[in-house]
Parts: structure tokens; C-alpha cells; sequence
């Protein structure tokens, strides 16, 4: 699953998502909002934190204001750049899309 793949499924669902991308294969790890039902505050703090050492090993939400403002962006964009936006990051996207819309 690529970023905007989940970008997509955050906005047709009307929620967020916890992701983490695998840097081997590129593709993410995701926990949709329905599978944190039954979770616990502390488990969603503990799956979320960053760690001491300051590297990522939880996950990055991702809300939905977000991904509509990387799906808008991606919209319109030409094609070619669609498919370049493909193999971006979450995090690489969202800074880009905020760019763009004001």
C-alpha cells in the first residue's frame, strides 16, 4: 500500500489512521480507527510515542484534514506528477500539500 492509497481510504472513510512505513520495502503498516476501538488511551499513546532515543519506532497519525489536503493536491496534479507523488512519504506529502493550499 503506498501513501496515497492510504491518503485515499482516510478520506472515503471519514476518520484517521495510525501508519508506520517499512524503509526496506516502502510499503506502510496502517491501523485504521475501527481495529483502536477497543484500545485504551495508553495503548494509543504507547503505539504513537517517540521514543528516547528520538527515532521513530511507533506510529504517525494521520487525520483526515491531512490526507484531504494530499488528496487535493494530488488531484491536480498532471499525471506524471501523480505517479512521482506515488513513491513519496506521508510526511513528505503533507508538507508539500500545505504548501499549496491556502
Amino acid at each position: 500500500m503506498n501513501s496515497i492509497q492510504v491518503c485515499e481510504i482516510v478520506v472515503k472513510t471519514k476518520s484517521f489512521c495510525l501508519f508506520k512505513r517499512n524503509e526496506e520495502t516502502k510499503e506502510y503498516s496502517v491501523k485504521y480507527w475501527d481495529e483502536m476501538l477497543d484500545w485504551d488511551e495508553a495503548e494509543i499513546e504507547f503505539q504513537a510515542r517517540m521514543p528516547e532515543n528520538k527515532s521513530k519506532k511507533g506510529y504517525t497519525l494521520l487525520d483526515g484534514f491531512t490526507a484531504n489536503a494530499i488528496m487535493t493536491v494530488y488531484n491536480a496534479a498532471k499525471p506524471e506528477i501523480q505517479e512521482k507523488m506515488k513513491n513519496l512519504g506521508i510526511l513528505t506529502l503533507s508538507n508539500l500539500a500545505f504548501k499549496f493550499v491556502k
